[in-house]
């Protein structure tokens, strides 16, 4: 046999055993290009669902400022569960954790949620008003019992940009002055496909009485 001769049979087993080792490199990749794929479609996914919510969420609220606005500042002074609206701060706003609609959505008998109707995407979308107030069914600085009905106002010079976080919405963090204008506290819960559930939280100030 002549030097540096490798027979045809050994040639063979190494051609074979090349082509199984780059199979297994292919198959390997083509298992992860599958995978990124199905990521890249589920990210995709959650993400238009995700702004599916936030649409109907500006749909909460535009309706809920609509009821504001036509409501008498009177009116405004008293509860009106049918249309998931609080003349109050809710009752933890005053603790230290705070309110969180997260966990903590329904607010009694006295004062429930607003169901909208579905809208096209299928979203289901509550909204709930609360009047940034310490008493329910009364007037902005009547007395009720011996104490005062203090309500949030909010004057030219405060900044309060603190006032629109439902876990620090007390009264307090807005300078309490004899302004005119009072901050209704909108929190709006959207429940969409997949499980996907969006909370926007917005501040707005209308005339009180």
């Amino acid at each position: 046999m002549k030097p540096g001769f490798t027979p045809r049979k050994m040639q063979a087993g190494i051609a074979l055993l090349l082509a199984m080792i780059m199979l297994a490199a292919l198959m390997v990749g083509s298992i992860a290009l599958v995978r990124s794929v199905d990521m890249a479609t589920l990210v995709s996914g959650n993400l238009a669902f995700r702004q599916s919510a936030t649409l109907g969420a500006d749909r909460g609220i535009q309706a809920a400022v609509a009821w504001l606005e036509a409501q008498t500042p009177t009116a405004r002074d008293s509860d009106n569960s049918a249309a998931g609206y609080c003349s109050s701060q809710h009752n933890l706003d005053d603790t230290v954790a705070g309110w969180d609609p997260t966990t903590n959505w329904t607010t009694g008998a006295g004062c429930q949620p607003f169901t909208m109707a579905v809208d096209t995407a299928g979203s289901n979308v509550d909204y709930i008003i609360h009047r940034l107030c310490r008493f329910p069914n009364a007037a902005r600085n009547a007395i009720v019992g011996v104490q005062t009905n203090l309500c949030a106002t909010a004057v030219a010079t405060g900044s309060g940009s603190a006032a629109t976080s439902s876990k620090k919405s007390s009264f307090e963090l807005i300078n309490p002055g004899n302004a005119q204008f009072i901050p209704f506290r909108i929190t709006v819960r959207v429940t969409a496909d997949r499980g996907t559930r969006s909370f926007v939280q917005t501040t707005v100030l209308l005339r009180g009485s």
